[in-house]
């Protein structure tokens, strides 16, 4: 332990200080406590909500959706283009060998590219990011009204492979006495509800002659993939019998769901793909379709760190004040110190240990308090939502040790910058007046 460390902690021992420091220390704590537990909590549910849509969103929605031009197409003509961004067993095995570099390069590629574009490995760690598909479904939309239970509600019925959903997406599905999800329909659970929990529902679709045309379907079970937004809109059908239901042609869809191994891969596979076939398919990414919500929850973040940190900034300023009484108590003792030759610095260092420690004690309280806040809302009582305005249940809640460290970071800077800023002062103790006055 160095002899400024030493003195230091003597200063701030209970014995030798007075109960009116004691207090403003605690209180100091308190606050800094309270307001690295409030900015940590409120990043942590930002981040939980963003972590929910973007999992309830890739849960049921496709990395990309690519549309033709017009009502419908035949998936055969583009599987061969698609398949193009599916890896062969040259690409399996170049991963295999370079995993930490692909990694490396996936968070870094711009850099990369820029600086090292001619190397080999690097352009073949390029065509990787242009390379991921896993999985293609073709899907079928139909728009319409649903009647049940005195209820008309505007619905969109999609068609797609049910058991293939089943097996590959995270969607919860409860069937109605062993249902082969073949004849019926799979209606969201929130729209199910609205409806009066049918066991037949009525539907209305426009037709291209201006008619309508008038269908009842028996209700095969509910499905529930955590984002209000989708349950309450969404009926889903087996894509063959809808076909029957509208005379529409073997092997014509509304669009094709592509899924990739990395979503952040979209953008890139996307314009290559409208490249590729000279703009006559449109390739949509789950960040286009879904850019809206992301950026008000990118905005919704900034505000919340922009705030909530004032808060911690206004609490570790009660160091400046702290520090300021230990200064004026110890006036004597740093008179003292300076005429037996200690350096200024080193007296400075007193007291910037001194408000180093309440951060430290501060931040260490207020993260691990954040922490278990987080987990008692997170696993023992959760906080119950409205889902028609939040489109979830539950609060949700991400835990992120990132998110701690930076706030922790940002708590340790700022309260170090305010014991400097304070322990700076003892520069203006007159050492004749002080040692006079003892």
């Amino acid at each position: 332990m160095g002899i400024s460390s030493y003195i230091s902690s003597r200063f701030t021992t209970r014995k030798f200080t007075p109960s009116s420091i004691r207090a403003v220390k605690i209180l100091t704590v308190i606050g800094i406590v309270l307001a690295i537990t409030t900015l940590t909590l409120s990043m942590c549910i930002s981040s939980g909500f963003e972590k929910e849509y973007k999992r309830a969103l890739l849960g049921f929605n496709a990395h990309i959706a690519i549309f033709g031009s017009g009502s419908y197409f035949n998936q055969g003509e583009i599987e061969q283009i698609i398949n193009r961004y599916r890896y062969d067993d040259e690409d399996k095995a170049f991963q295999n060998h370079n995993r930490v570099l692909l990694s490396l390069y996936m968070k870094l590629a711009p850099l990369i590219d820029r600086a090292f574009g001619n190397n080999d490995i690097v352009k073949k760690m390029l065509s990787q990011r242009k390379k991921g598909v896993v999985g293609v479904s073709p899907f079928i939309y139909r728009e319409g009204l649903a009647i049940a239970g005195g209820e008309i509600v505007g619905t969109i019925l999609k068609g797609v492979d049910l058991d293939e959903w089943r097996k590959e997406r995270p969607v919860k599905f409860e069937t109605n006495n062993g249902s082969q999800l073949k004849v019926g329909v799979m209606v969201g659970r929130p729209l199910f509800k609205k409806l009066g929990s049918p066991s037949t529902i009525k539907f209305i679709f426009p037709t291209k002659k201006g008619e309508e045309k008038t269908i009842s379907i028996d209700v095969d079970g509910v499905f529930e993939t955590g984002l209000y937004d989708f349950d309450s809109q969404f009926v889903l059908m087996d894509m063959d019998a809808l076909r029957k239901l509208f005379d529409i042609s073997k092997g014509d869809v509304t669009g094709l769901e592509v899924m990739l191994d990395d979503p952040d891969k979209a953008k890139a596979i996307a314009f290559d793909f409208e490249r590729s076939t000279d703009n006559e398919y449109r390739a949509l990414t789950w960040e286009e379709v879904n850019s809206e919500l992301f950026e008000a929850i990118g905005m919704e973040k900034k505000v919340f760190a922009i705030i909530m940190g004032l808060l911690v900034v206004v609490a570790a300023f009660n160091i400046i004040a702290l520090t300021m009484l230990m200064i004026l108590h110890r006036r004597y003792d740093i008179a003292l110190f300076k005429s037996l030759g200690m350096p200024s610095d080193m007296v400075r260092h007193l007291f910037l240990f001194s408000g180093v420690k309440v951060g430290i004690l501060g931040t260490s309280l207020g993260a691990a308090l954040s922490v278990l806040i987080a987990f008692v809302m997170k696993r023992l009582i959760p906080f119950h939502l409205d889902e028609e305005i939040y489109f979830l249940d539950k609060l949700p809640i991400s835990i992120s040790p990132m998110i701690i460290l930076l706030v922790s970071f940002f708590s340790l800077l700022v309260c170090f910058v305010t014991s400097w800023a304070a322990a700076k002062q003892e520069g203006r103790i007159d050492v004749c007046k002080a040692l006079q006055e003892k």
